[in-house]
């Protein structure tokens, strides 16, 4: 199946690059319990570990190599997420009557179905939330929560053991995301933690569009960049030098028969170019992450036939600026789901 796209503006026009990402697919194995329904997908930043998950939360190890990955299901639910950093250190799971709770991955790992938390919070629990590392130190750890709907943060502090088991020192005050600013639809959270991603309603238009803010510790924010597009959960690019960097989403794609897909796409902040992420026939459907050595790791199915299969894509985004043609008609951004 291949697709073609419409550019739709809700704002500043970006340059779109004339050229596609290598990447990899890696099928799931059909004996996989959610190898046809996986939803939500979260990557190890040193690219080790997958989170993927529906109902149910799975850790996927060996990722990369389709003849020797492994799936071991956790008590976790979906939308488990990890906060930013060098590795994971903590995983981060709503909904456990009624709380948030924080685990250690490495006790995740040893005990999928019965590693106990070291934390829950009662106070600030959705589904939909992001973390980062504030500050990471021998003795201690900050991070930052954002949480959906309503949009809500707070930072915690946990002391570190010499044994790596971790205690709260201190929990901040829940506060109201971007509280100068319009009402904010599906934020997510910069890797340092310093910026947010949410779409807004343009009122000349009538039109949603995604913007780009710094949030202070007050929970205030100032307006970095509209992209000018409804972007779908917009993830940031791990710190990188002194440059803005690269963000990823999902975009809506239209192929030649009217059928709706989707597609990944990457924008770089700094060139103001937009890039596709995509092979012949592989349509996205969850954004992972983006690991410390330059990939991009998403949830994808590609059309095979008359059969689709759900796999893993991988895009090496330290080659973007390596332009190179596309197997097949060229992508450009679309207002997205």
């Amino acid at each position: 199946m291949k697709y073609f796209f419409a550019l739709m503006i809700t704002g500043p026009h970006f340059a779109h690059a004339q050229s596609c990402l290598p990447n990899l697919f890696v099928q799931f194995p059909e004996s996989w319990p959610n190898s046809d329904s996986a939803r939500f997908l979260r990557v190890d930043p040193q690219g080790k570990y997958l989170m993927i998950s529906d109902k149910s939360a799975y850790v996927v190890s060996d990722f990369q190599n389709a003849a020797s990955m492994k799936m071991v299901e956790t008590r976790l639910h979906r939308e488990t997420v990890f906060p930013n950093g060098k590795s994971w250190d903590i995983v981060i799971s709503a909904d456990h009557d009624n709380a948030m709770e924080y685990l250690r991955f490495d006790d995740l790992l040893k005990k999928p179905a019965g590693a106990k938390a070291f934390y829950s919070d009662t106070q600030l629990n959705k589904q939909y939330h992001y973390a980062a590392v504030l500050e990471n130190s021998d003795s201690e750890e900050k991070i930052r929560v954002i949480t959906y709907p309503p949009a809500r943060f707070r930072d915690l502090t946990f002391k570190k053991a010499t044994d790596g088991s971790r205690s709260l020192a201190s929990a901040g005050e829940i506060k109201k995301m971007c509280s100068n600013q319009p009402r904010m639809l599906k934020p997510t959270l910069s890797a340092d933690g310093s910026e947010v991603a949410g779409t807004f309603e343009n009122p000349a238009n009538q039109q949603m569009t995604t913007k780009i803010l710094k949030m202070d510790a007050a929970g205030a924010c100032t307006e970095v960049e509209d992209l000018g597009i409804n972007a779908a959960k917009l993830t940031f690019d791990l710190p990188r030098d002194s440059k803005q960097g690269l963000v990823a989403y999902v975009g809506s794609s239209i192929d030649s028969s009217g059928q709706v897909g989707s597609q990944i796409f990457v924008y770089d902040r700094d060139s103001k170019t937009t890039y596709p992420v995509k092979a012949e026939g592989d349509f996205g459907v969850d954004l992972g992450g983006f690991t410390q050595d330059g990939k991009l790791v998403y949830l994808t199915k590609r059309s095979a036939g008359n059969n689709e299969q759900m796999g893993i894509g991988i895009a090496k985004v330290t080659e973007i600026l390596t332009p190179r043609e596309c197997p097949q008609k060229q992508a450009t951004p679309q207002s997205q789901r």
